[in-house]
């Protein structure tokens, strides 16, 4: 949450799309939707999986079906543009993947204890 205050502040905005005219300086590059859902469904997805709390392939389709969806409904009404889903969808993988890094640090430092 705290990178997509970051991104909002620091990174060029686009045009804000239509709908988003109650706010009109409001930042939408990259889709802090698409992000958050992205870095924490995909964070989970991955924990789940390894612990063997989940099924990979059933947690890895639930991540995706959530990180598309949530932005996906920002995109049908409007809200955001095309690339600001993709951003924020990298934006969340890029994230995902230092907190699954920092996991498996983790993961390795218990079985050697």
């Amino acid at each position: 949450m705290l990178l997509s205050r970051v991104f909002d502040h620091y990174l060029p905005q686009p045009p804000v799309p239509r709908n988003h005219r109650h706010k009109p300086n409001k930042a939408v590059f990259p889709s802090g939707h698409a992000l958050m859902a992205t870095s924490v469904g995909s964070t989970a997805a991955y924990v789940l999986s390894r612990e063997s709390i989940a099924e990979p392939r059933a947690a890895a389709a639930a991540a995706a079906a959530f990180a598309i969806a949530n932005p996906g409904l920002k995109l049908a009404v409007e809200k955001h543009w095309l690339s600001d889903a993709a951003g924020g969808l990298a934006a969340g993988l890029a994230i995902a993947a230092g907190c699954c890094a920092v996991y498996e640090a983790m993961r390795d430092d218990d079985e050697n204890a």
